[in-house]
């Protein structure tokens, strides 16, 4: 293969999550394509490597891959190993140290006129950079704030909030009205709260950032969610990793009718499911019709609708609006009022199968939390067919969290995270007014506990996650008699 052909295009942003830097660079491999029908990733080398080589090769590729689907690695070999050498670290530049980039920033923008609407701009340049980093740590949120003398910037990665550089303060009046001009939000507006998004091309694909602002003593707080994009998505297989639980979730999906209700504490990774079952509907080739607030990541062959309180478009009404459209499924992204929540119940009796969140804790407080908004308990009882009730537990890193530092996990032991779900199905025998920790027990078709202590033997979590997450929900029988009422 020519090199040339290689350097004229962009490496695959998938290829390079699959082989750490440090390996790619200790041993001439630039990973440059990713066969996702195939499972195959191609490696450009100077020459086929040894049987053991390939070995290990294949077993880094696999582990850096959430998916139980075995990747094999087709080799490609190039005659330059010096430019090879260049153009793997070039390929893997956005990984480079954040707070030297910050340093040549501060240097460079000494004495320079400002220009928001540059993309040449230094301060321009810089936030490209930390976006940069930002994908590349895995994080899910920046935090920027404003401290007394500099600016305090930290990531959320697989839950946890990590610091990761800081700034002089005197550039944080250009960094948020840069991060405004994107977001086409007021630069002079500091008083009030601000929402706005815009997308940046993040290694070779197109990243869409949520920007939220509010007012705070000193000046403004700013965080920056880095949604996925819909090739990035998990499939129900990666969210649900214990097989017989993903298997039950997909019998419900593929009824006719019914309400599957999806429920947990915020940033438990709700709005992930929920897009995983969208995908698997659609997979179906049905028509699928979501009403969102907001639209988080745009999926193909799906209509998403935005619900807007500013202009009377409710839940409710976009629900009433979607049965006209003869759709074979939809989802309801909360349900928070009583319209919605009526609406939502009779579409799923009357032929649609619908998915919907709820706030709440367990599955006795989404039939709280229903029963609250108006619906009786007879009704609840024929339309849901499933609740997921779910959290976030950190998986452990290939590593093993062995001394010295690993360039996957940055030594933090853990890598991404997986859902620790309770799958409940109301009885059929429901007739009384709530339930009772015996019939909530029933009807639990797998637990906490259960959902743990396999994840526990499988070795894809620790003693420390186990513990946290069981602390989390109070332990089974503490939440057993809790949701009794």
């Amino acid at each position: 293969m020519n090199i040339d052909a290689i350097t004229q295009s962009v490496p695959d942003a998938y290829a390079l999550e699959r082989l750490p830097e440090a390996v790619a660079i200790e041993h001439h491999w630039l990973p440059f394509c990713c066969d996702q029908v195939g499972q195959k990733i191609h490696i450009a080398t100077q020459r086929v490597p040894t049987k053991t080589l390939q070995r290990l090769a294949t077993e880094v590729v696999n582990s850096n891959s959430a998916s139980c689907t075995h990747w094999t690695v087709q080799w490609c070999c190039i005659n330059k190993l010096s430019s090879l050498t260049t153009v793997i670290r070039l390929a893997y530049a956005d990984s480079y140290c954040l707070n030297e980039l910050t340093q040549r920033f501060c240097q460079s923008t000494e004495g320079q006129d400002i220009q928001l609407d540059d993309e040449h701009w230094p301060m321009a340049r810089w936030l490209d950079a930390m976006l940069n980093d930002a994908v590349h740590s895995r994080a899910s949120d920046i935090h920027l704030l404003l401290d007394d003398d500099c600016v305090v910037i930290d990531y959320r990665v697989d839950g946890a909030l990590q610091h990761r550089a800081q700034l002089p303060a005197t550039f944080w009046r250009l960094l948020v009205a840069r991060i405004k001009i994107l977001a086409e939000l007021d630069v002079a507006e500091h008083r009030r709260p601000q929402d706005g998004a815009f997308e940046r091309t993040i290694r070779a694909r197109q990243q869409p950032v949520r920007v939220a602002l509010m007012p705070h003593a000193s000046s403004e707080k700013l965080t920056l969610r880095l949604l996925m994009s819909p090739s990035s998505l998990p499939g129900l297989s990666e969210i649900f990793r214990l097989p017989h639980q993903c298997q039950q979730v997909l019998n419900f999906l593929r009824m006719r009718q019914g309400l599957i209700v999806v429920a947990g504490a915020t940033g438990s990774g709700k709005t992930t499911t929920l897009y995983g079952c969208l995908l698997e509907w659609r997979s179906l080739g049905m028509n699928v019709i979501s009403l969102e607030d907001p639209i988080e990541i745009k999926l193909p062959g799906v209509c998403q609708s935005a619900v807007n309180t500013q202009v009377g478009y409710e839940f409710a009404d976009g629900l009433r609006a979607a049965l006209r459209h003869d759709p074979d499924g939809l989802l309801v992204g909360e349900i928070r009022d009583e319209k919605t929540c009526a609406l939502a119940l009779r579409a799923a009796v009357t032929g649609h199968p619908v998915l919907a969140s709820v706030h709440a804790q367990d599955a006795a407080g989404v039939f709280h939390r229903l029963r609250s908004l108006g619906a009786s308990a007879m009704d609840l009882q024929e339309t849901i067919s499933l609740i997921i009730v779910q959290r976030l537990a950190r998986t452990l890193c290939v590593c093993g969290g062995a001394d010295g530092v690993c360039h996957r996990c940055m030594g933090s032991g853990y890598f991404g995270r997986v859902a620790i779900v309770e799958l409940f199905r109301p009885a059929a025998s429901y007739d009384n007014e709530q339930h009772t920790p015996v019939s909530y027990k029933q009807n639990l078709i797998t637990n906490y506990t259960q959902t743990l202590a396999e994840l526990m033997t499988m070795q894809v979590i620790d003693q420390a996650e186990h513990d946290r997450v069981l602390q989390s929900v109070g332990g089974t029988d503490a939440k057993i008699s809790c949701s009794s009422g």
